[in-house]
């Protein structure tokens, strides 16, 4: 019964050059994967509704497709000065 499964998978590269004691620059490579096996995405889900003036309500006997999260992949290059005192 597949109720709540997640997975996350990630990669973190970086390399850093220092120029002087207190400035350096890092060039960096970061992939996240994340993968989800639910109720909800397989056609049956409980949701909880959120209200201004109370607590939350939950609809137990309706079934709402698709409203939960979903699985991604996501790249990210990026740079990064720093300098320190």
């Amino acid at each position: 019964n597949e109720v709540d499964n997640t997975k996350t998978q990630t990669l973190n590269a970086k390399a850093k050059y220092r120029f002087t004691k207190n400035l350096s620059l890092a060039l960096g490579y970061m992939y996240e994967k994340f993968e989800v096996s639910d109720l909800a995405l397989n056609g049956v889900s409980n949701v909880v509704a959120t209200t201004s003036t109370g607590p939350p309500v939950t609809y137990p006997t309706s079934v709402f497709m698709g409203t939960l999260l979903n699985g991604y992949d996501v790249n990210i290059v990026y740079t990064k000065l720093a300098y320190s005192f």
